[in-house]
């Protein structure tokens, strides 16, 4: 039968025998160090002899060892009861269960206090008390013996901190800790469910705790937790943890001898009121090695924090067994991009066959394009690159996301399906076609040359200056060009991360499925590739610009028209080209820096700069530089808002997206968005499909406007709210304005129901095939930041929003000005009596309107006064009757773009770094919403401005041609400069986007590193690694030469750029970042060979990398070891 090791004295009464037990606390007792302890009885009784039952454990020899006994009533022992010796024999470890018989029994009695000592007799001998070790589950649960009878087990009787602690989280210190305690306990107590029942319910936290709790009672699979610990009775389950269940306490409650297991019951009952308390007992049989074997077969790399709330929807970012090994195997580099090929030996020729596939790809696209776009005058033929791309990405994604292998017959099967509808669709059409050919023949050939122009011309940038790497203004393509191979090398979709092994990436990565998918399909090496997706995609934005501005003004015109033509142009230049006005002040602000000198402030009175940047213009006749770095005249301008102790927000717009070439979500989504903008349109202009949209046709175009809002999510899903809004205000106008509902009443009140219920139903539909046909997507996506709060920083300065937006602001102002005007002069003063009826309502929203830019006022907005009229103006004019439909949707475009400005001074995304991204997002789309609209703005104001006074009309176009040149000086020296600002000057003019390498060199910790070795290592393992095997490489700081490997291979590493995976997984795997790092400095300055052993094993790892930047960041004796051990641990 079980027993408790403690030390009891046997004591005999009229009642029988008692055994009283006493504390002892785990001290050594030596020759010079006794063992005095008190204790008292609660009735008369004999005290009989003592026994000693602990473990006694020998901390000094000798092996022969005598402890005496002493009773006394005295503290100075001067008076001794009774006293007695034993003899332990400790030459085999540690002994247990002594009997000390008393000289003389000795009468106790209640009241009195006794001490008793425990001395070491023996000289040089030394010994240890320990009491009985009990494991338990946790510190503040009930330990168990209770208290009872005034002793305290845990005081001093028992063993102390064997805790298991089972709501730590689980980890490796976890784990050391249960096998530990499982070593050392005698028993294992659990006192109610709480820690097995509620741990068990969240496997993604507490696997460890699963795993033990499973094998400690000997739970089979396929049973929960929870069932077999409710039903568990002793020898009902065999378990093999070493550790025998020997009683069960279980209090149900009964009918006579119906007794009911209630355990299934919530934990009022179970843990409260009446638990189930289990005991465990170690067998003679316990293994240690056995256990070890069990517990450590838990893979606690994929342990997060998660509340049993989240815990139905959780995931952990990590790839299944199955998919992993599936993409391990898959993505040999070699197989995927033949470098003898002639399209990757000639560059000439891949440009030519990638220019020829992507138009290939938009003539099939066209005949469905002009389906879904039938709405448009040119039925969005200059976006059918952008839609047919699209198409071919997301059949292509969908095929990896659902079974089907991402690879390069997939891929050109649906190309060819796509060429076979569009043959299909062209032939139904073919009388349409026909019509169309003959009449905007010249037109088709225009957009085809300014396609080629575009790109041309992009393509030439990026020849100047095509590297993917820049030691002080390389930007984040080092990420893009890691997840674009990752995704190009992945079999399956979500793909895996290639900066955190094991791991998918949690990022908005169907833009790179996008761009990739045919770079897979052709085979160009990405580096090669990167440098012609940038091209195309500023040709198809630009051109998706140019179709937007043609539409709106070719809207209510019969015949093509020059005009139609020329407002095109200046919507794409608008939009890809020309940047703000933050070059100019650049100029002014460095002639300002000259004249001044050291006496310069920002502060100054405005005429004390007038002078100095007269006096610094006279500085630069004489031959003295602007005070700028060359990166300074491509940077500068996209940080024109000045922030005070904050991160200043980023004032991007197109053209710095192109030439700095980050190939990030934002920049990839930008053709889509002027994509979902012509579908808008379309709905508009359209008039809801009132003549040309049969059942089939009007399907289709809903689902192209789910296909390309919904694309907007997995690409860039900043854009998704304002896009889908735009979008469906856009079919909620236009089905309730223009549907007719079949067999119409004359009852106008129901029509308008039948009406708004139709709009309705068309939203949801839109709505829902946006979110549904992009699920597998968001089946595995976890949010980071969903999150938005109230800014309470820096807000933006006048000056500042008029140097990014001043252009367009000019254009539309002016605008607004001519249409109120004409509005006024068609307007009879007699019609405002119209709006007496409504004079209540319009006070009200007048004092309301007061009420809001007051409020603005008061929260340090300091561009309201501009924007909230100028949206309100819009507003108006927008309500007004008889305009044109293309009128109205540049009016609540430019509604839309003021309101978005004023949004991001009041809000801004929890978790972003001041409001930086939150304010560059948005201030993307109202580039892109505000150049179309100026460029429409433009075409109708053109008419008017022949007729107003000639002094007008010189000083208007005067200052838009200061404006525009203004805007112009960006691409003219943001651009050269970007040409410029390359790493090594020695690097030739190329479209590889990895030969700076050969001819570079970065200083860094340690030294100097010859990027040109790296070059050669990274094409071995492009050459040579089979599959996608994990690689393990130094990690140095961000946007340093770090992470080289993974980057140019798409291999996957241990841990790439820290800071970029904490805010793609850190809320879910906060520790593991930091843990891998520091992991990856231990391999390379450890010594041990278990601990390179276990590193290599724990991570998976069949590749090491040792070059420069390993030596110089991990000098020391640790880099010896890739000698010694070479051979047993790799070769």
């Amino acid at each position: 039968e079980a027993s408790l090791k403690d030390i009891q004295l046997h004591a005999t009464s009229m009642e029988g025998e008692d055994f009283y037990p006493l504390s002892v606390y785990q001290e050594a007792i030596t020759p010079e160090v006794s063992y005095e302890t008190t204790f008292g009885i609660d009735k008369n009784a004999t005290l009989v002899d003592g026994n000693i039952s602990l473990s006694i454990q020998r901390t000094a020899p000798p092996d022969q060892q005598t402890l005496s006994l002493k009773l006394s009533t005295t503290h100075d022992f001067s008076e001794i009861l009774a006293a007695a010796e034993v003899s332990v024999d400790l030459s085999e470890g540690d002994s247990e269960g002594y009997l000390f018989e008393l000289s003389q029994p000795v009468d106790l009695t209640t009241g009195t206090i006794y001490h008793l000592l425990l001395s070491m007799e023996t000289d040089g001998g030394t010994a240890t008390l320990v009491g009985s070790a009990v494991g338990k589950e946790e510190p503040w649960d009930d330990a168990l013996p209770l208290r009872t009878g005034g002793y305290d087990g845990y005081g001093g009787i028992y063993q102390r901190e064997l805790n298991f602690d089972m709501y730590a989280d689980d980890n490796p210190q976890k784990l050391e800790r249960f096998l530990y305690l499982l070593e050392n306990s005698e028993y294992f107590t659990i006192s109610s469910s709480r820690q097995w029942a509620s741990t068990s319910r969240i496997p993604e936290r507490f696997p460890l705790n699963i795993l033990f709790y499973r094998h400690l009672l000997g739970c089979p699979e396929g049973k929960t937790i929870e069932w077999c610990y409710n039903v568990a009775e002793v020898g009902m389950f065999d378990g093999n943890l070493g550790f025998d269940l020997v009683k069960v306490f279980q209090s149900d409650p009964n009918l006579g001898k119906f007794r009911i297991n209630d355990q299934f019951a919530e934990e009022a009952f179970t843990v409260y009121d009446h638990p189930k308390v289990f005991i465990f007992q170690k067998s003679t049989d316990y293994d240690h090695n056995t256990v070890t074997e069990i517990l450590e077969s838990v893979d606690l790399s994929r342990v997060v924090r998660v509340t049993p709330k989240k815990a139905g929807n959780f995931k952990d970012l990590l790839i299944p067994a199955d998919k992993l090994e599936e993409q391990r195997a898959g993505g040999t580099w070699a197989e995927l991009f033949n470098v003898d090929a002639l399209i990757n030996r000639s560059q000439v020729a891949a440009v030519v066959v990638w220019y020829l596939a992507v138009a290939v790809l938009g003539l099939a696209m066209y005949p469905l394009l002009r389906l879904a776009f039938s709405g448009l005058p040119d039925r969005g033929y200059p976006m059918a690159r952008t839609a047919g791309l699209l198409l071919l990405a997301y059949l292509s994604w969908m095929a990896g996301s659902t079974g089907i292998s991402f690879n390069r017959p997939i891929i050109l099967g649906l190309y060819g399906f796509i060429l076979i509808l569009g043959l299909w669709q062209g032939y139904r059409q073919r009388e349409e076609l026909k019509t169309e050919w003959q009449k905007k023949r010249k037109y088709f050939f225009q957009v085809e040359g300014l396609f080629l122009a575009f790109f041309i011309f992009s393509l030439l940038v990026r020849y100047g200056n095509p590297d993917l790497w820049h030691p002080f203004k390389g930007g984040e393509k080092p990420m893009d060009f890691s997840y674009l191979n990752a995704v190009l090398k992945s079999t399956s979709f979500p793909p895996y991360d290639p900066w955190y092994a094991g791991g998918y990436i949690n990022y908005y990565y169907f833009g790179f499925v996008y761009v990739g998918v045919l770079v897979k399909m052709l085979g160009i090496v990405p580096a090669l590739a990167y440098n012609l997706i940038i091209p195309t995609l500023f040709a198809m934005l630009s051109m998706g610009a140019f179709s937007i501005g043609w539409n709106l003004i070719q809207a209510a015109r019969e015949t093509i028209k020059k005009s139609s033509w020329w407002v095109g142009i200046a919507a794409a230049l608008g939009t890809g080209l020309l940047g703000n006005m933050g070059s100019l002040r650049m100029i002014f602000r460095g002639f300002q820096q000259l004249g001044a000198a050291e006496a310069y402030s920002q502060e100054a009175f405005f005429l004390t700069k007038w002078v100095w940047a007269a006096q610094g213009f006279m500085e630069r006749i004489l031959g003295n530089q602007l005070p700028y770095g060359l990166g300074d005249w491509y940077w500068n301008p996209s940080r024109v808002i000045r922030a005070v102790n904050e991160p200043e927000p980023i004032t991007e717009f197109p053209w710095f997206t192109f030439i700095y070439a980050d190939l990030h979500a934002h920049m990839i989504v930008l053709p889509i968005t002027v994509l979902a903008i012509g579908w808008g349109l379309s709905v508009v202009l359209g008039k809801a499909w009132e003549k040309k949209g049969s059942r089939w046709q009007v399907a289709w175009s809903f689902v192209f406007g789910g296909l390309v809002i919904g694309a907007m999510r997995p690409t860039n899903t900043w854009d998704l709210p304002t896009y889908l809004a735009l979008c469906v205000v856009a079919v909620l106008y236009a089905v309730i304005r223009f549907y007719k509902p079949p067999k119409a009443i004359e009852e106008q009140s129901a029509n308008i129901g039948r009406k708004i219920a139709a709009a309705i139903g068309a939203v949801v539909v839109l709505a829902g095939l946006t979110f549904v046909l992009y699920q597998p997507y968001a089946r595995w996506y976890a949010q980071p930041y969903s999150e938005i709060q109230r800014w309470t920083g820096t807000t933006t300065p006048i000056l500042d929003y008029l140097t990014h937006w001043g252009l367009f602001l000019f254009i539309i102002v002016s605008w607004l000005v001519w249409e109120t005007r004409r509005w006024m002069a068609s307007t009879p003063l007699s019609s405002l009596r119209k709006l007496e009826p409504h004079l209540t309502v319009l006070v009200v929203l007048g004092i309301s309107f007061l009420m809001v830019v007051l409020g603005l006022f008061l929260i340090g907005v300091r561009i309201h006064w501009l924007a909230l009229p100028l949206a309100l103006w819009a507003a108006i004019l927008l309500l007004r009757p008889g305009i044109s439909e293309a009128k109205r949707a540049v009016l609540f475009m430019v509604g839309t773009c003021l309101f978005l400005t004023m949004m991001v001074e009041i809000i801004v995304l929890t978790g972003d770094v001041g409001r930086m991204n939150t304010v560059f997002k948005f201030y993307l789309q109202v580039w892109v919403m505000f150049a179309v609209c100026s460029a429409a703005a433009l075409g109708w104001l053109f008419k008017g401005v022949k007729m107003w006074a000639s002094g007008l009309q010189i000083a208007w176009q005067l200052a838009l041609v200061l404006l525009v040149g203004a805007a112009a000086l960006f691409p003219l020296l943001g651009t050269t400069a970007k040409i410029r600002d390359r790493i090594s000057e020695e690097t030739p003019n190329t479209l590889d986007g990895m030969a700076f390498m050969p001819y570079s060199e970065y200083v860094d910790v340690g030294g100097v590193l010859h990027l040109g070795e790296d070059y050669l290592a990274i094409q071995w393992l492009q050459q040579n690694v089979e599959g996608s095997p994990v690689i393990v490489e130094g990690n140095a700081p961000l946007y340093h030469w770090s992470s080289r490997m993974t980057i140019y291979t798409g291999l996957p590493g241990v841990l790439g750029w820290d800071w970029h995976q904490i805010q793609q997984r850190g809320f879910v795997q906060s520790s593991k970042i930091p843990e891998r790092r520091g992991a990856i400095d231990e391999f390379y300055t450890t010594t041990e060979f278990n601990t390179a052993k276990n590193f290599l094993a724990g991570y998976e790892v069949k590749y090491i990398i040792l070059g420069e930047l390993e030596r110089n960041f991990y000098p020391g004796p640790g880099l010896d070891k890739f000698e010694q051990f070479n051979g047993s641990l790799w070769q």
